[in-house]
């Protein structure tokens, strides 16, 4: 018996040996998995000491405003501080908030071979689409990405096509309200989804041509044309809701698919999370109806090519001129030309969604900036009358060239105020590509930068920095951009853009102050051009028809004017003929 009683001595005094040594290990492996601060760069304390990092925090944040930037922002201001560090991704680097205008501009603009695009854009749209340049470093592959498409946002194209688009389908948009403030008698009513529709309507006649049947504008129109009288509250400030016409297949399935995007936008693993939103049959429906779409204008459009000589071949959409580029490319390679791949898909399509997106949301703030401060439509409508007098002669609206080509100040300076304040891009990221310095920061190979331009510097007072902690390219260049004074930095002030000379002359002067609605620098928005095409003729034909008179305080959202959002929530208007 005494060796049994032993042998159970011995596993007895084992047992807790090797819980010590689990423990250990476990405790060990806990202390190696937390976040890793930079050093010196204010963080939250907490955070450091979970696995989760700040992760908890941003999600209940994101969950209650929609947006990641607002969160991100007010980091700066809990610690104080230009810049700081959160923790959003478990056993990963950090990453980095600068919330300073000057050294962002010198980042995006002069520092590119100490930084590249960051992973976070790639892995929102790398689902959705995989070979388009957005999801590309700076490699060969991206460059024969952007020659198959750089035509699209030349002047000749933009004039000549795309202006033109513009102009007409957001002359059936004013049709449209037109029939909407006739029937709605004094009734405010919703626009937001009218100016996305009328949006996506001008990028898809764009990439495809005036003559493609897409286009849920004109058969809303339709609908609101055929009706002498809708169903309103008896009290004059309540909205009125129209019917709706059936929105073509093709529009909807696209919708649908760009508002996808938002799922890997705010969720700490955004590849996997597009990924299980590409497992649903909703999203597999939409995507073989897009798929569809693309292959039937393709062969189209291929069609006109075939037996042509380039030279004899007339661009009418910018499918037209990516068909057109691939077919030379071809040739030089000696190959065969390759439509249907799934470069000239994505391209296309984010043509269409990049085109739609991103102008749609300014010019739904515009019409709440325009309700909010009624004297900048005042303002801008008499200018408007001077600079179109032919058009007011002879009672039609300016047309496209007249847009185009007429010099108007104060129109360039609501424009660039609206964009300043619409966030459509309130932040720009990048990826360090070796250790670099930041504000007397060092920060190692691997970490995304986020330059907040919602906050300090754009929109908020800026952090007083001494120039020993600024970069020597940030410090020869600091004076190149004007600075807003932050008195007034929140304000809607279209007159900040403006320069006087004493003489009675006005001036444009884009240089004015920083905002960073479309990036800067080489990777900077590629549709800048085309989005500040279509929101200057949208302005004119708004403004040339219409009088925007007051809204109820709980219709404006006047709320949204204090908070950084990228969408607004609701957009009502009530419209009067402008009486010219």
């Amino acid at each position: 018996m005494a060796p049994q009683a032993s042998f159970l001595g011995t596993g007895l005094t084992a047992v807790p040996i090797v819980l010590i040594a689990i423990s250990a290990c476990l405790f060990f492996l806990y202390r190696r998995f937390l976040p890793k601060p930079i050093p010196g760069i204010p963080y939250n304390e907490k955070a450091a000491k979970s696995l989760l990092g700040d992760i908890p925090a941003l999600v209940k944040a994101t969950q209650e405003t929609q947006e990641i930037v607002a969160w991100l922002n007010s980091q700066l201001h809990l610690h104080n501080s230009p810049i700081a560090q959160v923790f959003t991704k478990p056993f990963s680097k950090p990453w980095v908030i600068v919330g300073d205008s000057i050294e962002a501009e010198d980042i995006l603009t002069r520092r590119n071979h100490e930084f590249a695009k960051s992973t976070i854009q790639t892995n929102v749209f790398h689902g959705l689409v995989p070979k388009h340049h957005i999801t590309m470093d700076s490699t060969p592959e991206f460059k024969q990405h952007r020659q198959l498409i750089q035509d699209l946002i030349t002047p000749n194209f933009l004039h000549q096509i795309t202006a033109p688009q513009i102009h007409a389908r957001f002359s059936a948009l004013i049709s449209l309200w037109e029939h909407k403030m006739r029937l709605a008698d004094g009734h405010p009513f919703s626009v937001k989804q009218d100016i996305y529709n009328a949006g996506m309507d001008t990028i898809w006649s764009a990439a495809f041509g005036l003559d493609s049947p897409v286009n849920a504008t004109n058969s809303q129109a339709a609908l609101l044309s055929k009706l002498t009288s809708v169903d309103a509250p008896s009290n004059l400030n309540e909205p009125i809701i129209f019917p709706e016409a059936p929105y073509p297949q093709e529009f909807t399935a696209v919708m649908e698919l760009v508002d996808t995007l938002e799922v890997p936008l705010k969720s700490p693993v955004p590849l996997f999370a597009h990924w299980c939103v590409r497992q649903t049959r909703k999203y597999k429906n939409n995507f073989a109806i897009k798929e569809k779409v693309l292959k039937a204008e393709i062969d189209k459009r291929a069609v006109l090519l075939n037996g042509m000589e380039k030279k004899d071949f007339t661009v009418r959409c910018g499918l037209d001129d990516i068909l057109r580029r691939e077919l030379i490319a071809a040739e030089k390679q000696g190959r065969q030309p390759g439509f249907h791949t799934r470069t000239i898909y994505d391209e296309t399509l984010g043509y269409v969604v990049g085109g739609s997106e991103t102008t749609g949301t300014a010019i739904n703030w515009a019409m709440k900036f325009f309700a909010w401060y009624p004297n900048i439509q005042k303002k801008l409508r008499p200018a408007l009358r001077e600079a179109f007098t032919q058009a007011l002669k002879e009672g039609r609206n300016p047309s496209a060239q007249e847009i185009t080509k007429m010099a108007i100040p104060y129109l360039d300076a609501v424009q660039e105020e609206i964009f300043r304040h619409s966030l459509t891009e309130a932040a720009s990221f990048r990826r360090t590509l070796q250790e670099v310095e930041i504000l007397g920061h060092r920060i190692p190979k691997g970490v995304d930068v986020w330059m907040m331009g919602c906050g300090p510097g754009y929109l908020e007072p800026s952090f007083d920095i001494p120039d020993s902690l600024r970069s020597p390219t940030t410090l020869a260049s600091k004076s190149k951009i004007g600075r807003w004074d932050p008195k007034d930095i929140r304000d809607f002030k279209p007159e900040r853009w403006l320069v006087h000379d004493g003489n009675g002359n006005v001036s444009f002067n884009p240089q004015a102050g920083p905002h960073l609605t479309f990036s800067l620098g080489p990777r900077g928005c590629w549709g800048r051009r085309m989005a500040y095409l279509e929101m200057r003729i949208v302005l004119v034909l708004i403004i040339w028809n219409f009088q925007m008179l007051d809204v109820p305080e709980e219709l404006t959202g006047m709320e949204a004017i204090d908070k950084i959002a990228h969408q607004p929530q609701k957009t009502y208007v009530r419209l009067a003929k402008a009486g010219y």
